[in-house]
């Protein structure tokens, strides 16, 4: 008898825990470790008070666990994820050099509309602002987003 309790208890904690760690898996475990409790109860008891008592515990329980880990998780945004909120604080995933901006470089490879440039010996990837740019043409670096600057064809005058 007090091995089925155990089970239940141990099914309980299965589901409890499956609402924070991703797969399925610990629902499906303590699913069964909650049918096991049951059955072991069963097989243990001869008494149908102590076996309604018991079926109405481990129902109550379930909802309970359920309702509980639901809660829990509506508390705030800090319990949704596995990643502490300070750890992902002023991350940056790439950057551009800032320095560069208003500089001219050379087009490395034909625009199309992102390729690499030529500036200071240096190769860099680009975006074209406008359209097509061939490689060799003069460009002009107006910005940028993420690793990538933003560029656009510096026009000859006559």
């Amino acid at each position: 008898m007090t091995l089925g309790i155990i089970l239940v208890l141990g099914g309980l904690l299965a589901l409890f825990l499956e609402f924070f760690l991703p797969g399925g898996i610990l629902a499906l475990m303590g699913s069964v470790l909650i049918l096991a409790g049951i059955v072991v109860f069963i097989q243990a008891t001869t008494s149908w008070v102590a076996l309604l008592l018991f079926f109405l515990a481990t129902s109550f329980g379930i909802i309970f666990t359920v309702v509980s880990a639901l809660r829990y998780l509506r508390r705030g945004a800090k319990y949704r994820t596995f990643f502490q909120d300070d750890a992902q604080e002023g991350y940056i995933g790439a950057s551009f050099d800032e320095t560069l901006i208003g500089k001219e470089a050379v087009a490395d490879s034909d625009f199309r509309p992102s390729g690499v440039i030529v500036i200071a010996k240096q190769r860099v990837q680009a975006v074209a602002k406008t359209g097509y740019i061939e490689k060799g043409t003069r460009v002009m670096i107006i910005g940028g987003e993420g690793a990538h600057l933003i560029i656009e064809k510096i026009e000859e005058k006559i």
